[in-house]
């Protein structure tokens, strides 16, 4: 189990570092938490880094079929 907690790997999600944005999507991929993927999906619709996009969409299914239906 991940030592931080949900709260703390959502406010994780607004770090400037891509890297910290990054290692909170893998934590929070073990969560199934439905306010939880909300914040995330808003998170995502923010985020500007390419990489940082890459890595919700290799991380949540819900965000890669999102992206499917939208193209």
């Amino acid at each position: 189990s991940d030592s931080l907690g949900l709260g703390a790997l959502l406010n994780m999600l607004h770090n400037r570092d891509r890297e910290v944005r990054m290692l909170a999507l893998q934590s929070l991929k073990n969560y199934n938490d439905v306010g939880a993927l909300k914040l995330i999906i808003d998170s995502y619709e923010k985020e500007t880094d390419e990489s940082v996009r890459k890595a919700y969409r290799d991380n949540f299914w819900m965000i890669r079929e999102r992206e499917e239906k939208g193209k």
